[in-house]
């Protein structure tokens, strides 16, 4: 019997033959849609541009290790924003199951991508480096578990997003000597606003809850951005 994974990409016959089948996908009411698309739109806009000038701004102010850090952290970020909005902002089909998974793989990438620009960006020592191969390390795991075995340890997975980010935050406690309090308190404010965002996340009745959620993480990316930033 497929699973509700397996079920969009299920054949004409073998769906005449099963029967119909429920829509595997959340479904919102107009409003909460009209909300989301906002708020996609608004990260989509800060990945590109933010992205994009934080390349350049790494080029003068780091070496060669935090260029290249700081580019799949760029990278990370807009593939995170453009995979949500497609997936979230896109009619249930085969292809919005395929955006799910990377939608889903992307956060992983995320993290990491976060953590090694804000080490490798100005911090190069052997522990950050140490730390940067780690954090990838999870994400890669991470990210491949999402995309082979979707809709399998949905839970696990989110515990997994927290988990890393929260490794990753207590990470930087050896580091602190080189981080500004304007960083440091940028990186908490990130990682509690990402973390708090789970509970909406998993709040199915509450109304908005999808875009609530969207919100307090492009929220928590954009204080993350700063920090890394001002690490520089």
């Amino acid at each position: 019997m497929a699973t509700n994974d397996e079920a969009p990409f299920a054949g004409p016959a073998a769906m005449a033959a099963s029967g119909p089948r429920p829509n595997p996908f959340p479904s919102y009411d107009p409003a909460e849609v009209a909300v989301d698309r906002v708020i996609h739109l608004l990260g989509v806009c800060f990945g590109a541009i933010g992205g994009t000038a934080i390349v350049v701004l790494a080029a003068y102010r780091t070496a060669a290790l935090g260029i290249v850090a700081t580019s799949l952290y760029a990278a990370s970020l807009l593939a995170m924003v453009g995979f949500s909005a497609a997936y979230n902002l896109s009619p249930p089909s085969p292809t919005r199951e395929i955006l799910r998974r990377l939608d889903h793989a992307t956060i992983f990438f995320l993290i990491a991508g976060t953590h090694s620009a804000f080490t490798l960006g100005r911090i190069d020592t052997p522990w950050s480096q140490w730390l940067a191969v780690f954090a990838w390390s999870v994400a890669l795991v991470g990210a491949t578990i999402k995309i082979v075995f979707p809709r399998r340890f949905e839970l696990l997975a989110v515990a997994a997003y927290v988990a890393l980010g929260g490794i990753v935050f207590l990470s930087l406690l050896p580091l602190l000597t080189e981080i500004s309090a304007a960083a440091l308190a940028l990186v908490s404010t990130g990682t509690f606003l990402c973390a708090g965002g789970v509970a909406f996340h998993l709040w199915d009745g509450l109304r908005f809850q999808n875009a609530i959620w969207h919100a307090m993480v492009l929220c928590g990316a954009g204080c993350h951005y700063v920090a890394i930033v001002l690490n520089m």
